[in-house]
């Protein structure tokens, strides 16, 4: 008996904790690399009666919303249905011709970096390695590929000449380009003088710890 008011209690109390939630804040999306999109890195920023869109660190556009119990609504015109998923994950639904679209846009909220003790702001020109779940990554930061010998995760798909780490507003990103242009950027939740531990790569649930290797 206990042990089903104790499960009852605690659903109560998730529910309440995500429901809670403060909608405010910056948040990223996690979509598959390369895939078709107006925006490489779509990061927003929902600020009382505001939403400013951001493709990585670029202001693209700033919108006055409305924010009501589980809904935003843009312009007047455009309405978008939200709820939290889990701590930190916002589900963002959009309709369209007044019917609620069925998959949503999940949102990461971004968090500031931790930075480890004795670890310094400057890390191009290391080296960093990490098994995934069908290959060995293995990367210099700051160092250009050549045709030849790009960086490639097969799982989901993703081709870039180049990573390096950059910083939008206290978090920090792991950030792979093609081309001069930054392609993907996973968030690091915190930089290590011996690691970084990343999250967003889809299809990889979960933290990801990269090694650096000495």
């Amino acid at each position: 008996m206990k042990s089903k008011i104790w499960i009852f209690l605690t659903s109560i109390f998730i529910f309440i904790s995500l429901n809670a939630q403060d909608i405010n804040g910056k948040w990223i999306e996690f979509e598959i690399p390369n895939s078709l999109r107006s925006k490489q890195v779509n990061i927003i920023e929902i600020k009382n009666d505001s939403l400013f869109s951001y493709d990585f660190n670029q202001l693209q556009e700033k919108t006055k919303i409305k924010i009501s119990e589980n809904s935003i609504s843009l312009l007047d015109t455009l309405k978008v249905d939200y709820k939290f998923s889990g701590h930190n994950i916002l589900e963002l639904r959009p309709y369209y011709k007044n019917k609620k679209i069925d998959e949503p846009a999940i949102f990461h909220r971004l968090l500031p970096t931790k930075l480890g003790s004795n670890v310094k702001g400057d890390f191009e020109g290391f080296s960093y390695t990490v098994q995934l779940e069908k290959e060995n990554l293995s990367f210099k930061l700051g160092e250009k590929r050549s045709i030849k010998d790009l960086i490639r995760i097969y799982y989901p798909p993703l081709v870039s000449d180049m990573v390096s780490i950059n910083s939008f507003a206290g978090t920090s990103f792991l950030c792979f380009y093609q081309l001069g242009i930054i392609r993907y950027a996973f968030p690091i939740i915190e930089l290590k003088k011996s690691s970084m531990i990343i999250y967003g790569i889809p299809y990889h649930k979960g933290e990801i710890i990269l090694s650096k290797v000495e």
